[in-house]
């Protein structure tokens, strides 16, 4: 339960950081998009890096939902930086 809540939470707060982040919006817009994904990026690795601690269960679910998520911050934030210099 927790991991789907996870992974639902995570897949909306990318959406929105996106929408801020791919906005045609000049400036402020996307600077606070790609803030914010940052911010989600750090919680995800560390996430990850509290996923590798040995438990009695599985922790690649969590591994695969954090490192996805973190993965998908990490190019929001990074898309107006590469935009601009085209």
């Amino acid at each position: 339960m927790s991991l789907m809540l996870l992974v639902v939470g995570g897949i909306i707060t990318v959406t929105f950081l996106g929408a801020l982040t791919l906005s045609t919006r000049p400036g402020i817009a996307q600077v606070a998009g790609s803030m914010g994904a940052l911010g989600f990026a750090a919680f995800c690795v560390f996430g990850f890096l509290a996923s590798l601690e040995p438990t009695g269960s599985a922790g690649w679910p969590w591994q695969l939902a954090y490192g996805l998520l973190g993965t998908g911050a990490v190019a929001l934030a990074a898309r107006p930086l590469l935009r601009r210099r085209e």
